[in-house]
């Protein structure tokens, strides 16, 4: 039924439904339609569209798709995540996606930007847990508060509104006083205007470029910052 509205409405009936909805859209329209469903969904909510799926239901979604739309849905994949998709798809595929797909980043021996991320966390609040370890997602209390950190590990690329939105929605309102993006992207300059009018729907939310200890202290401030 969605498919067949006319095409500047699809889209807008994708970001109404949201993530979780059009993530369950994907697994249940034909195969032979993936391909048409996935070129509508906006390029900023499709990281949390895929938050909703697991790694083996993509892999069974990305060889119904041309490759273009392979590589799109791969390297909007956090790169723990893609590797380990790769290594579920079919040789041919796995193959031929990895001659077009950019070199994933080297994990350092202490475990990577998520590692890190997941320790500077327990740094500045006492306690963290891993809710989910294929998303970057962690949960932390700030004065009893609970506010679930987002973790995103792309260097290579700017951080903007498009991606703020991706993590509200991918966000469980319901159990959380606030949300924090933790991130080693360089922020896009339109950003804190992002952050304003999030705040101004009421959403509780931060955004921290953290690189090392060094930025430690910036991410205490906005921690207490988020429940203030």
């Amino acid at each position: 039924m969605v498919l067949d509205l006319p095409w500047p409405q699809i889209r807008a009936v994708l970001a109404a439904l949201g993530p979780r909805e059009a993530a369950r859209l994907l697994l249940g329209v034909r195969a032979d339609r993936v391909a048409v469903l996935l070129e509508h969904i906006a390029p900023a909510m499709l990281p949390a569209v895929l938050a909703h799926l697991t790694v083996p239901q993509i892999a069974e979604l990305v060889p119904l798709v041309p490759m273009q739309a392979a590589v799109r849905v791969v390297t909007h994949l956090p790169p723990d995540v893609s590797a380990h998709l790769l290594l579920m798809l079919p040789t041919q595929h796995r193959a031929v996606l990895q001659q077009v797909l950019p070199a994933p980043a080297t994990i350092g021996p202490e475990g990577g930007y998520r590692s890190q991320a997941e320790q500077a966390v327990r740094r500045a609040t006492g306690t963290v847990s891993v809710v989910d370890p294929r998303g970057g997602v962690l949960a932390t209390e700030v004065f009893g508060r609970p506010i679930q950190v987002l973790v995103r590990d792309r260097p290579g690329s700017t951080f903007g509104a498009g991606d703020l939105q991706a993590a509200i929605g991918a966000t469980d309102w319901r159990h959380v006083a606030g949300l924090l993006v933790l991130t080693n992207a360089p922020v896009d300059p339109g950003l804190p205007a992002a952050l304003r009018e999030a705040r101004q729907h009421g959403y509780r939310v931060e955004a921290v470029h953290w690189q090392d200890e060094r930025d430690d202290g910036a991410l205490k401030r906005i921690l207490v910052r988020l429940v203030a």
